[in-house]
């Protein structure tokens, strides 16, 4: 099977891993009392309704994994600001109830799907040694480039302070970049293979 299918399907089934059968599953396992519940923290004592403790338990199960789904489909954000650009820039167009991390962890495996095919066509490339047209490798390096710019400048010249909790923000940059990396190498490989004959 090529890349080019294999990562896109590959990053739906680990989505589908890490959101939908946990949230039905969380779903359908809470117990939604008939009446308004009251629940005592530290903060204080609150009311929640059946409705609210039903989108909670929702909630929670696409909070806990939305930095690694953000992580792994980082190009969805562009398609993301594309979408909010005509409406809501300099914040993200998003469902009113829904929080912005919930609704990056349902969209953004979508949003990103172009990405994964193209960076499996890179592999497919690196893999046959086939010989990429030059506006596909050159745009390919580029973004490798562009996310190895990226990773080191949020790395490297963001105080260790305001790095604190995000550092999944790096690793989806330096996945992208390993991911877009196929393209300088297969570029690399057919020349010195074309050098050799």
């Amino acid at each position: 099977m090529p890349f080019a299918v294999l990562l896109p399907l590959m990053e739906l089934v680990v989505w589908v891993i890490l959101v939908p059968i946990p949230t039905t599953l969380i779903y359908l396992g809470v117990h939604t009392p008939a009446q308004p519940e009251v629940v005592h923290t530290e903060i204080g004592t609150f009311s929640i309704t059946p409705q609210e403790a039903r989108q909670i338990a929702i909630e929670s199960a696409s909070l806990s994994t939305s930095h690694a789904i953000t992580a792994l489909n980082t190009p969805g954000t562009l398609v993301e600001i594309l979408i909010s650009l005509p409406t809501v820039w300099p914040d993200t167009w998003r469902p009113v109830h829904l929080p912005l991390d919930i609704w990056r962890s349902i969209t953004l495996p979508f949003f990103c799907l172009p990405a994964w095919w193209f960076a499996g066509r890179g592999f497919d490339a690196l893999r046959s040694r086939e010989r990429l047209p030059w506006p596909v490798a050159l745009f390919g390096t580029l973004l490798c480039i562009a996310f190895v710019v990226l990773f080191c400048g949020l790395r490297f010249e963001i105080p260790a302070e305001d790095r604190a909790g995000g550092s999944w923000v790096f690793w989806g940059m330096a996945l992208w970049a390993l991911l877009f990396s196929a393209f300088p190498l297969a570029w690399l490989m057919r020349r010195r293979a074309s050098l050799s004959e």
